[in-house]
């Protein structure tokens, strides 16, 4: 298989996926972690933006947004090797890309 057959937009939205969920669910780890409710915003947190990530990108590329996801379909051959590949490529670069984002916002943590 040819690497020009991963569709560029499925990357895109697992790049932005990836980026929302770490940006999110990482941002109210770092807001959250001294309070007595921290816990529930923090599951809240990832819940909500996996579901709205889903909701709107999944059409796309059929939502993962996680490495460990991804490996287990390669694993279970419902995702080609050069598309998991890039899959995983694209979400660890969107979780990079959200962790420096949170370290320009939150420079003191």
């Amino acid at each position: 298989m040819d690497i020009l057959a991963v569709d560029p937009r499925k990357l895109l939205a697992e790049f932005i996926g990836t980026y929302a969920l770490i940006f999110a669910g990482a941002g109210s780890i770092i807001l959250f972690d001294s309070h007595t409710a921290g816990i529930v915003v923090v599951a809240l947190a990832h819940g909500l933006v996996i579901a709205v990530m889903v909701s709107s990108l999944g059409h796309i590329s059929g939502g993962l947004f996680n490495p460990a996801l991804t490996a287990g379909l390669w694993v279970t051959r419902r995702l080609d090797t050069v598309n998991a590949g890039a899959y995983v490529l694209a979400q660890i670069v969107g979780a990079t890309v959200a962790a420096w984002s949170l370290l320009l916002l939150f420079p003191e943590v």
